[in-house]
């Protein structure tokens, strides 16, 4: 019986010592972001690159806050930055070159092996960097991406007039729910292939589209951040088309509706 009232007493013991670490480590790691965020989150004159490219530092406090790494240390995605001596000047050659080696950090947390396929390609391609999908400093939970898909569905799945292009063409902004929780990109949402409209918090506002094909061809590049060339080069069709830039993604799978090869 003493021993059972033991183990009980070293159990609580442990379970409340544990939450007591977790709570300090939260509220450390608060205190650091802080400190980086006091300058970053002032919108200041950009670093200009030796390339001639403008790299902004400006971080919304409150879209970092509440993004899935806001509970995280800066210092472990900027591990090249030393709180000892900061500010001090980094040397960064280019936009992309300092995305590709904040990317290898993002692998120290989100091991290779953990990773879907299409992850795993775009890694081995090493043309893609993670900020490309999931930005830099706002990156969202799942939960958060399957709200803000069903926000967009809430508006889209309206019967409304067309949008007019300045060529004249009418552009349908519906979508069909149902086809659309059908088809393969039904899990990863909305932002994979709107990106550009997903990540900001200005929508819904006008959008200039010249034509529906200049759109098209627009969208369908983000098409190879998860669908790359590489791994489509396999397939002898595939490869084909995209050698002779002639067609694009959807003409043969569509947009809102495309079936996965099980279907």
């Amino acid at each position: 019986m003493k021993d059972k009232k033991l183990c009980y007493f070293l159990m609580v013991f442990i379970f409340f010592f544990c939450f007591s670490i977790n709570n300090n480590s939260l509220a450390f790691t608060k205190k650091l972001n802080q400190q980086c965020l006091k300058c970053h989150k002032l919108k200041r004159a950009p670093k200009v690159l030796p390339n001639g490219e403008k790299m902004y530092l400006y971080v919304d406090s409150e879209r970092f806050n509440k993004s899935a790494h806001g509970v995280l240390n800066c210092i472990l995605c900027h591990q090249d930055i030393d709180p000892s001596n900061h500010p001090k000047p980094v040397k960064i050659l280019s936009k992309k070159s300092y995305a590709k080696q904040v990317t290898q950090n993002c692998l120290g947390c989100h091991a290779e092996s953990g990773l879907s396929s299409f992850h795993k390609n775009v890694i081995k391609e090493n043309k893609v960097t993670c900020d490309e999908c999931h930005t830099a400093h706002y990156i969202k939970t799942m939960e958060a991406i399957k709200e803000q898909t069903e926000a967009c569905i809430k508006c889209h799945k309206l019967e409304r007039l067309p949008k007019i292009l300045p060529n004249g063409e009418k552009m349908y902004l519906r979508i069909n729910p149902k086809e659309f929780a059908k088809s393969p990109h039904a899990e990863i949402g909305c932002f994979a292939c709107h990106f550009d409209i997903y990540n900001s918090n200005k929508h819904p506002y006008p959008k200039p589209i010249k034509s529906k094909r200049a759109y098209a061809k627009e969208v369908v590049k983000n098409c190879v951040k998860c669908h790359t060339y590489s791994s489509l080069s396999k397939h002898r069709g595939h490869a084909a088309i995209i050698k002779s830039k002639k067609f694009i993604c959807i003409d043969c799978h569509a947009y809102h509706k495309s079936n996965s090869l099980g279907r």
